[in-house]
């Protein structure tokens, strides 16, 4: 389900002289910039979504706002979006574990904005301990994380490809490094997304299209389990920062194009 919000007289412009220059473009389309970009946002519902939503939002970025069924908090997100500096925003309801829903939502955002320019995916899921999990649900588990990070990319890189750039940054976990806290599956499929990512990564770099990692650590406003004090070991002392993380993604997309295969850990220090 895609709702869309109205735009200005002068970003729906904008927007169709983005869309029609598409395939003449030779050079990377961000140009070091998100100014007008269109960005989609898979699993913008999760923690880190706000303030990815409000910073790309406030580099003047077409904001799409996928969500896997909470509307109203979408709804809120997309409002954010404009309130930053956003050109324009909209909301796609669409279950990326889902290999057609996928497709719905990049298509639906190249129908109303004519391109893709970046894709950051938070989509996961989080498993109880791996000792209360039976054995057909591991493997569930797995297929279902992996699923998340196959099909948005799948259905993004043909638009991607055929602009001649684009950037897909992919917002993993501190889960990818060795498991400590018994949630075995759901580190195998984000070890996994580190993988996948870096062989992307090298496939289409003659495209102009970049592909990331960012792996946050314990950040404070998420943590379902009370701890006693800063994560065990953290030469920081420091937890996670939702903005510090919105930061980089958009690093990544701007200033910072010539790094691609690449896993940036914000994380205190603490896994190695």
């Amino acid at each position: 389900m895609v709702t869309m919000q109205p735009l200005s007289r002068r970003v729906e412009s904008m927007e169709r002289d983005v869309g029609s220059e598409s395939p003449q473009l030779k050079m990377d389309p961000l140009r070091g910039k998100l100014t007008g970009a269109v960005v989609v946002i898979a699993g913008a519902t999760w923690d880190l979504g706000s303030a990815i939503v409000r910073e790309l939002g406030a580099a003047g970025a077409v904001v799409v706002v996928g969500h896997a069924g909470g509307g109203d908090v979408a709804q809120s997100l997309a409002s954010s979006a404009r309130g930053a500096g956003a050109l324009g925003a909209c909301t796609v309801e669409a279950d990326v574990a889902d290999q057609i829903e996928a497709r719905t939502l990049i298509e639906s955002t190249v129908q109303a904005y004519g391109r893709v320019d970046l894709l950051v995916d938070i989509a996961a899921i989080t498993p109880a301990s791996v000792t209360a999990k039976r054995d057909e649900a591991w493997g569930i588990d797995v297929t279902a994380d992996l699923a998340r990070c196959l099909f948005p990319r799948k259905a993004a890189l043909p638009y991607c490809i055929a602009q001649s750039g684009g950037a897909i940054v992919n917002v993993n976990t501190f889960a990818a490094s060795p498991d400590e806290f018994g949630r075995a599956c759901y580190s195998v499929a984000r070890r996994n997304l580190v993988t996948f990512t870096d062989q992307l990564a090298q496939k289409v770099s003659t495209d102009h299209v970049t592909a990331n990692c960012i792996s946050p650590g314990f950040s404070e406003p998420s943590l379902s389990v009370k701890l006693p004090s800063i994560p065990c070991g953290a030469p920081s002392a420091r937890f996670s920062v939702h903005e510090k993380v919105a930061h980089c993604v958009r690093y990544l997309a701007e200033t910072g194009r010539q790094i691609t295969g690449k896993t940036i850990s914000i994380e205190g220090g603490r896994y190695p």
